[in-house]
């Protein structure tokens, strides 16, 4: 399931950055001449003759536009599915996974060894191809929401997962994460776009129920095996909170934009007038597409 969600996010995030990279694109090219000498060698007068444009922009003189029936442009924002999570409150005796994105990557060697200087934390295994994250556990008390064992998952991608640890410890650990950070995030994006679920230990196998985490707790299911399970759960959290922020990073680039369209039809003054702007633009989206 969350797989799935994944690959259709990054499909629409891959058509809109498309889409934003050619409008800013094309835009400038028709409007800035000279830079579009510089860039290809040819005058863009060239360009109109052998594409049929010219017929086309003597067309569109004869019609006078119409101001007043040109629409306002409209705010594009991602729609808010769900309210921010008010952490830890009405869950006092549940074991809690929750998970946040705070950058766009980690400083990794860093915070792994700076992590493990903490003598309250146990570093632990997890399967061999798995390189980008690390894996703690505890048993510390002060550390523990509840009774039972704690594990926290640090991934390189910027984001980490804790697993039935308390919210002191969770804001000291974040606090600490902070030092690493590259490209963070904002602090009301971070708490909004987190992720919690509950989970239990029950006797029958693996799954998700009524929003909950069922881990098989029977003699043959080894501790290993289960922190391997809480792993991949975290996985998938991880890859939805990260899908978040760069939809609101897109957001944020298309709102910066979307007054082009409505200015080639109304054939008022572009806001991006220099190379340099249009560079800037072009480097935002081929830094999402990363």
């Amino acid at each position: 399931m969350f797989e799935g969600m994944r690959v259709v996010g990054k499909k629409v995030l891959r058509t809109s950055v498309q889409q934003v990279l050619y409008t800013s694109t094309l835009s400038n090219i028709l409007t800035q001449n000279s830079w579009f000498k510089w860039c290809t060698g040819m005058d863009s007068a060239v360009l109109c003759q052998n594409t049929g444009l010219d017929d086309m922009q003597a067309t569109s003189k004869s019609k006078q536009i119409d101001h007043s029936k040109v629409k306002s442009g409209k705010t594009i924002s991602r729609p808010k599915t769900k309210q921010p999570v008010s952490l830890f409150d009405g869950l006092s005796h549940a074991k809690l996974c929750i998970t946040f994105a705070t950058a766009d990557h980690y400083r990794f060697a860093g915070l792994i060894h700076c992590v493990r200087c903490d003598g309250h934390l146990e570093h632990v295994s997890l399967p061999t191809d798995v390189t980008n994250v690390a894996a703690f556990g505890t048993s510390h008390e002060s550390l523990l929401r509840s009774n039972g064992r704690g594990y926290i998952f640090f991934f390189r991608e910027g984001a980490i997962s804790f697993w039935n640890i308390s919210e002191d410890a969770t804001k000291n650990f974040m606090h600490l994460a902070k030092k690493f950070e590259e490209e963070p995030y904002k602090m009301h994006l971070i708490r909004w776009e987190s992720e919690q679920m509950t989970y239990k230990f029950v006797s029958s196998e693996t799954k998700i129920a009524k929003n909950c985490f069922h881990f098989c707790d029977t003699p043959g299911n080894s501790e290993y095996r289960r922190r391997t399970e809480m792993y991949a759960f975290s996985n998938a959290l991880v890859a939805s909170v990260k899908l978040a922020h760069w939809e609101h990073a897109l957001d944020r680039l298309i709102q910066s934009i979307e007054s082009i369209p409505k200015d080639m039809m109304t054939g008022s003054l572009f806001h991006y007038q220099t190379p340099k702007t249009v560079l800037q633009k072009i480097g935002e989206v081929f830094m999402m597409r990363c």
